[in-house]
């Protein structure tokens, strides 16, 4: 259990099924990404030792800035097979997810990013994010809805 841990389950999934996709060479062509908030009561979350997410407020997309919430980041191919879902800070803006995804992915496909077009909002125009697609020597096609 301490090495299932140490692994970081939160994250498990993900690299799970990105690594499958990969190692496998499974097609997918288009992969899109996207993050919800998940706004309630954390009180459990908020104990002196608790060393999770943080959680917040932030940028309620369910319109409750009342409430504390926590975000979730989705990739999924383009049949909407879930390849990936992490967990994130309350106040974690999207292009700060775009770049931990582009970086994930980067790591996870290599050269096979140019075969894909990835798919996000508009947050995912940025010079961080493209920095991160740019190192890969042939870019990835990418698609951002403004």
């Amino acid at each position: 259990m301490i090495r299932f841990s140490e692994a970081g389950p939160e994250s498990l999934y993900t690299r799970l099924s990105l690594s499958c996709l990969a190692a496998f060479d499974i097609p997918v062509h288009r992969l899109h990404a996207d993050t919800t908030s998940l706004s309630g009561a954390f009180e459990a979350c908020e104990a002196d030792d608790y060393d999770g997410l943080e959680i917040c407020r932030g940028y309620s997309k369910d319109m409750r800035p009342d409430l504390k919430q926590v975000m979730a980041g989705k990739i999924v191919s383009e049949q909407g097979i879930p390849l990936g879902s992490l967990p994130l800070d309350g106040n974690m803006a999207d292009s700060s997810f775009n770049q931990l995804t582009a970086q994930l992915l980067a790591d996870t496909f290599g050269e096979r990013m140019r075969q894909m077009v990835y798919i996000a909002d508009s947050k995912l125009i940025n010079l961080p994010t493209l920095r991160i697609f740019n190192k890969q020597t042939t870019s990835p096609v990418f698609h951002s809805v403004i």
